[in-house]
């Protein structure tokens, strides 16, 4: 997938997405209106949204597989300043 073709598909609406109206609605909810916008959250987040499930995740998760996009991995911060290192 090029670039320009990355940016369209997350522009696009989730509305665009086959996942039934629960899941829309729960997105609506949050303000998740485009693809771009579900690409921000990670897996913990979503399965944090209320009514979200992990039958949800999988379905959204298969989804964004038709556009060849992927929700991202979540960052965990770590606090390095008191570590002592042997």
């Amino acid at each position: 997938m090029t670039i320009t073709q990355v940016v369209k598909a997350t522009d696009g609406s989730v509305i665009c997405l086959f996942v039934g109206w629960k899941i829309l609605n729960i997105f609506e909810k949050h303000n998740i209106k485009t693809l771009g916008d579900l690409c921000k959250y990670s897996e913990e987040d979503l399965l944090s949204l209320p009514q979200f499930g992990i039958k949800s995740l999988n379905r959204v998760k298969q989804e964004l597989q038709t556009y060849d996009l992927k929700l991202p991995a979540k960052i965990i911060k770590v606090n390095f300043k008191n570590q002592v290192w042997k």
